[in-house]
Order: structure tokens, then C-alpha cells, then sequence
């Protein structure tokens, strides 16, 4: 029998990749890191760490090495996404979406509500939109998009729209930089690959010309 010592499954490090495939660690300990997110000026790193049974959003300060806890133990503290002024982070909670000031100050604040699994994906560039993907009883998800309206210090949702329902549970949408376009991954084809088409309208639908992705 073969084994390692140190409980040291599920743990990972958090590294920059430069154009060159070179690596170089960021310097934090090893842990259960999950879903990386730079801020919109590079300076910050928002994730998911987990601990035990429960999960929790951190910010990362590149800059000055510390780091701040936005969440408090909830097992689905998931997805974090920046809004465009690095002011909040949106991410996936018990309940639906959820947003919290990310330096660390006052609690997370319900942004939607559902009984079903609301992912935050990606703001458009104004932070007026956001994307995100509800999980379907039928093993897929819809794509939908969120007016987000920043006023009082709080971040509130309207209407969403409907954009697209999918065959899969992961669509990981992200708008383009100047919010015209909406890409997604969806496996209709039987495996998956990355689509895109313009932003409220799905009539012209365009794939990557890739073998998956």
C-alpha cells in the first residue's frame, strides 16, 4: 500500500502564468482554492477557500500581502465576480446571488433570491449587467442577464432577462469588452464548445472554431 501523509488532498497553490509559461507562486500557503478572480485593476485577488464543511470568499491584496474574509462559513460561498470598479463582488450563495463590499467591510447582502442555484458569471463594462446561469431540472441551465443598479452604497437587481437555455450545467457566459457580445460554453454537439452571439439577441450564434473548449 502506498500512501501520503499530511492531509494534503484537494490542496492547491495560487500562481501568475506570463506569456512565456513562466510560473511564479504568489507566496500563499497551500489550500483548497477554488475559482480565481483578479480585480479590475489587477491589484486583488478574489476566490473561494475552503475549510472543512464550509466555504468561504477571501480577498487577496497583491500589493500589500494581506487578505480579507468576505463570507462566513456558508457551504455555498462560490463564484466570486468584481463589478467593474472593484467596489463589490457578487457571488453565488444559499438562496440565490448575494454582494458584499470587498475590503471586508458590513455583511453580504441578498442581490436575488431563488430556490434554485443562481452562478454569477460577468458584469458588462458599465456594471449595469450582470450574467449568470440558473440550473434547470433537466440537467441544463439558462443563461440569463440582471439590470444592477449601484445606489446608496448597495448594489440592487431588477427584471432578469431570459438570453439562453443550454444543454449544460456550465456556461461560464462573459460579455465582451465593450458589452456587445455574450460568449458561453454549451455541448450541444455532444462535447463542449465555446459559442458566442451578440448581447440580446441569440438569432446569429456563432461557434469557436476549435475541437472543444
Amino acid at each position: 500500500m502506498v500512501f501520503r501523509s499530511g492531509r494534503t488532498e484537494g490542496r492547491r497553490t495560487i500562481q501568475w502564468l506570463d506569456a512565456a509559461g513562466t510560473r511564479e507562486s504568489l507566496g500563499a500557503e497551500p489550500a483548497s482554492y477554488l475559482f480565481p478572480r483578479l480585480s479590475p485593476d489587477g491589484n486583488r485577488l478574489a476566490l473561494r477557500m475552503s475549510e472543512g464543511a464550509g466555504s468561504d470568499i477571501w480577498v487577496h491584496d497583491l500589493q500589500r500581502g494581506g487578505r480579507a474574509r468576505l463570507t462566513s462559513g456558508a457551504a455555498l460561498n462560490s463564484w466570486p465576480v468584481w463589478t467593474p470598479d472593484g467596489r463589490y463582488v457578487v457571488f453565488q450563495g444559499t438562496g440565490g446571488m448575494f454582494w458584499t463590499r470587498a475590503d471586508g467591510a458590513g455583511e453580504p447582502r441578498p442581490l436575488t433570491q431563488s430556490k434554485t442555484s443562481h452562478v454569477p458569471s460577468s458584469f458588462t463594462p458599465d456594471g449595469t449587467r450582470l450574467a449568470f446561469t440558473e440550473l434547470t431540472s433537466s440537467g441544463g441551465a439558462k443563461i440569463w442577464t440582471v439590470p444592477v443598479a449601484s445606489a446608496s452604497l448597495e448594489l440592487r437587481a431588477g427584471e432578469p432577462e431570459l438570453f439562453l437555455e443550454i444543454s449544460t450545467v456550465f456556461s461560464f457566459a462573459a460579455f465582451s469588452p465593450d458589452g456587445r457580445w455574450l460568449a458561453y460554453a454549451d455541448a450541444e454537439s455532444g462535447s463542449y464548445e465555446v459559442y458566442f452571439g451578440l448581447f440580446r439577441t441569440t438569432a446569429a450564434k456563432y461557434r469557436s472554431p476549435t475541437t472543444g473548449g
